[in-house]
């Protein structure tokens, strides 16, 4: 249901592809398995508790649980480490645009929208809020955030303004950060060290020149990722180049691969598992009593549950029964 409501509201290719992947059951198979190895795990443990003196579980040890718990800790790892290309998949790829006053962040984000959709001044300072205009391009929707321009400044809403520039580039998944080739050297430069030393390697970083049309020879930064002009359009189709490509590598793996997180939901559910298995296996000599241990293991099983279904005393006593010989 979740898949189809999200296909329903789906605002691009790669939505409507991660829609439909989340509503064809496969993301429920997988999480299904994992559901399956815990309820085993918990029959073992129960058939131990409740039938001790049985020849079938008189022998078993607690102990020969944890592998099985490991291995599903793992899987669950693997899962959530992906909820970041999941959530993208799904509603679009961040892109803040960053720079000094009068870099050209609005006219660039207007050039690519091909209308006036973002108000441009020359006095330096009048972005003060941030706003984010969605794109679509080569089949995938990037939302484009357009920032005040970073300085030092004494006005408090300026001020203010910068914050929430600082607060979209936590937020991106893309920092753009603009530079002014018309100008001489200045502390863009400066900029540009600072956000990557302050995202260390977690999100890519572009440098992009502007005002490419009123460059002087010989000034302005180097070593820029695409230069672009939003007055003769020049170098725009380089940095549309950017976009694909980064969203080329980010789903490139996407159609082969069933276990993607997509939604906040699953993330927090799956999120508990791992931080009751965590519990669970943080000594690694012993696990907790049985008794801990079996509803720890309850709770883990219901937290996935609420994923896909539920669960009942029935399908822990169904596996127990059929997993050995008990009351023969």
């Amino acid at each position: 249901a979740e898949g189809v409501a999200l296909l329903v509201e789906a605002q691009s290719l790669t939505q409507a592809k991660a829609a439909r992947e989340l509503s064809s059951g496969r993301f429920s198979g997988f999480i299904q398995s994992l559901r399956a190895k815990l309820i085993s795990c918990l029959a073992l443990l129960e058939a131990a508790m409740d039938f001790p003196d049985e020849d079938d579980t008189k022998h078993l040890e607690m102990q020969s649980i944890r592998p099985h718990l490991e291995g599903v800790y793992k899987e669950l790892h693997q899962l959530t480490s992906q909820y970041q290309t999941g959530k993208q998949s799904l509603h679009g790829i961040r892109v803040a645009v960053l720079g000094e006053p009068n870099a050209g962040k609005s006219s660039l984000i207007n050039a690519l929208l091909g209308e006036e959709r973002i108000l441009v001044s020359p006095v330096a300072g009048t972005t003060r809020d941030y706003l984010e205009v969605p794109y679509r391009h080569g089949g995938e929707l990037f939302w484009l955030l357009d920032t005040a321009g970073i300085r030092e400044t004494k006005d408090a809403i300026e001020a203010a303004g910068i914050q929430l520039a600082w607060k979209c580039a936590d937020k991106a998944d893309v920092i753009v950060v603009l530079e002014d080739l018309e100008a001489p050297a200045n502390t863009s430069n400066d900029l540009f060290k600072n956000i990557q030393e302050k995202v260390a390697g977690q999100k890519p970083v572009w440098r992009i020149g502007t005002k490419a049309d009123l460059k002087k020879s010989g000034s302005g930064p180097q070593g820029c990722d695409c230069v672009v002009s939003t007055k003769s359009t020049g170098g725009l189709d380089d940095f549309r180049g950017l976009l694909e490509k980064y969203a080329r590598s980010t789903f490139k793996q996407k159609g082969s691969s069933a276990q993607l997180v997509f939604t906040k939901r699953h993330l927090h559910h799956l999120q508990v598992v791992m931080e009751m298995l965590e519990r669970l296996l943080g000594n690694n000599e012993s696990l907790p009593a049985e008794e801990i241990l079996s509803f720890e293991l309850r709770d883990a099983i219901r937290e996935l549950a609420s994923i896909v279904g539920s669960i009942d005393n029935e399908e822990v006593l169904d596996q127990i029964f059929s997993s050995f010989c008990l009351g023969k």
